[in-house]
């Protein structure tokens, strides 16, 4: 698979650091949001320090999610990891790749380490893949109404 279809783990290790030291500093506001904190000006400094690191991944949303989902240190390299590209000339072969990955089929390369933190990139194939193909639905591959093949599944997202 081409470079630049894969997460940019670089930026994350070198991004990750920063965004922990917000996460927890700020672990209220993450934890315990209400409407009182979202107007404080607490809450707008820690809107202002995401948006410095992170730019245009930054929304509202991102606020939130992490209590319940994932543990702070998952939560700051998601943050830390770049949006994946737009990219016109996807081959069958990387799709197929990137599928494989989706499906869990070798762990290797679905969990990876970054930090001492296994994190799972699931996440950001779906976002490339529905950034790159505007018929994907990532029900073709966790909820299928039929079994499909990893090929099959390529020329579902082709077509």
């Amino acid at each position: 698979m081409r470079k630049e279809l894969e997460p940019d783990f670089e930026t994350a290790k070198r991004l990750y650091p920063k965004i922990l030291e917000i996460i927890e500093e700020y672990a209220d506001y993450f934890c315990f949001p209400s409407d009182d904190r979202r107007n404080s000006t607490q809450f707008k400094e820690l809107k202002n320090n995401l948006y410095e690191i992170i730019g245009e991944k930054f929304s509202d949303d991102l606020i939130y999610p992490y209590n319940s989902v994932m543990r702070a240190e998952e939560y700051a390299i998601e943050l830390a990891l770049p949006l994946p590209p737009v990219v016109k000339d996807i081959t069958k072969e990387e799709l197929a790749e990137i599928v494989e990955i989706l499906s869990f089929i070798n762990p290797e390369k679905t969990i990876i380490m970054i930090n001492d933190i296994k994190f799972e990139v699931s996440s950001y194939y779906l976002n490339l893949l529905e950034k790159n193909f505007s018929n994907f639905s990532s029900d073709w591959i966790y909820y299928p109404e039929t079994e499909y093949s990893i090929d099959d599944l390529v020329e579902k997202i082709l077509s």
